[in-house]
């Protein structure tokens, strides 16, 4: 089996702002009283990708147009291309975690996929509100033109598969249909790998950037994701919607049982990648 690498880009939030409230409370959790442990995530220096083949490691970026204080139309966080340019390393593949540019125009994203080109293979992308538009008037039209992907998709990447999957036509929700989809294409490989872009673990609104879109009661994704917990030995669902304010963690990392939940994102200050090395996760500082 090939190693499996997968670095998220990440950045520190350091900063205050609020996010946007909807209705007079939260929704109400289905799946929040469920038992969760911390995780502990080691640093490696990036001076030990250099002395690999970095065609075998993929890039998974959260929130990619990071801080809005400091967003540009059209670019991505600034952080993100300056640590791109000056290590100059052939990635494999490019996720985006949804929210890559402030706002949609297929202009833009066009030069995004091109600029990324030079640092990796294939890039894909899960949307998120900012490259719709907001509810109730969300445009999927540019971004699927852009990416040209039909969710739930999965894919059979470096001894894992990547299931993408819209939380923005389906709000806050892995659907059923993914489900099954994953399933069916269980047995080739013992890790899974889920994407997306709304906060997928339970107590979702603690950590959110932004609650666009959130239907109440919300729905219980922990229940769905364990119909998959004997059809894969290790499962990781990575989150890109938080990490852009001083109030939300630029890493947070929970355990439950064999799903490892993921939420990362761009932010406000000091970043850092996440690295996967047989299935092993690592932080890795930007500022090298």
């Amino acid at each position: 089996m090939r190693k499996v690498f997968v670095l998220i880009v990440l950045l520190a939030a350091s900063t205050t702002a609020a996010i946007f409230a909807i209705g007079s409370g939260q929704p109400k959790d289905a799946a929040s009283s469920a038992a969760f442990e911390n995780c502990t995530l080691p640093q490696i220096e990036i001076a030990s990708l250099k002395n690999i083949d970095a065609t075998d490691t993929s890039l998974i970026i959260g929130h990619a147009y990071g801080n809005p204080r400091n967003a540009q139309q059209g670019k991505v966080d600034r952080s993100l291309t300056d640590f791109l340019q000056a290590h100059s390393i052939q990635f494999g593949d490019i996720y985006f975690t949804g929210d890559i540019l402030p706002s949609p125009r297929l202009e833009w994203f066009a030069d995004l996929k091109q600029e990324m080109s030079g640092y990796g293979g294939n890039i894909y992308a899960v949307p998120g509100n900012h490259d719709t538009g907001f509810s109730p008037n969300a445009d999927h039209s540019i971004f699927m033109q852009s990416f040209g992907m039909t969710y739930p998709a999965l894919m059979s990447k470096d001894g894992a598969n990547f299931l993408l999957i819209d939380t923005i036509e389906h709000p806050w929700a892995i659907t059923p249909d993914a489900i099954e989809l994953a399933k069916n294409k269980a047995g080739t490989t013992d890790t899974l790998i889920i994407l997306a872009h709304s906060i997928m673990r339970p107590s979702p609104t603690e950590i959110a950037n932004s609650l666009d879109g959130i239907p109440d009661p919300l729905p219980d994704n922990l229940a769905l994701i364990a119909r998959l917990k004997t059809a894969y030995e290790k499962i990781f669902v990575i989150s890109g919607d938080t990490g852009a304010f001083g109030n939300r963690p630029a890493i947070e990392c929970r355990v439950y049982q064999n799903v490892t939940f993921i939420s990362q994102g761009l932010g406000v200050d000091d970043g850092l990648i996440l690295a996967i090395r047989d299935s092993k996760f690592f932080t890795l500082p930007l500022n090298q």
